[in-house]
């Protein structure tokens, strides 16, 4: 499952933690991005400075996300250069990375 903690203060950083150590993913959002442990990942918005996107819940109901499966990609020798899209968002936003023409 995964737990969006909308407030990882301490109480909800603490709360988080535990989520956390049960096996959850867990998104945090603090005006403080830096300070959330290692097992609560911050969102994009939080290193960017901005609110995220408003969802209702009626809104989101409907969505299912999808999954793709890379293991024939990466049964050719492939390797991405940032594991997931967090790593490569921060390298991008610190004025760093590939650039394309």
């Amino acid at each position: 499952m995964t737990v969006l903690m909308a407030g990882c203060g301490d109480l909800g950083t603490e709360i988080g933690q535990r989520f956390a150590d049960l096996g959850h993913r867990v998104v945090g959002l603090r005006r403080t991005p830096e300070r959330l442990p290692a097992a609560i990942e911050g969102l994009l918005a939080d290193e960017l400075g901005v609110a995220p996107p408003a969802i209702s819940p009626d809104e989101h109901a409907g969505s299912r996300g999808k999954r793709c499966d890379s293991s024939r990609l990466l049964a050719t020798g492939f390797r991405l250069t940032y594991p997931t899209y967090r790593e490569g968002y921060r390298v991008i936003l610190a004025g760093h990375g590939i650039r394309h023409p």
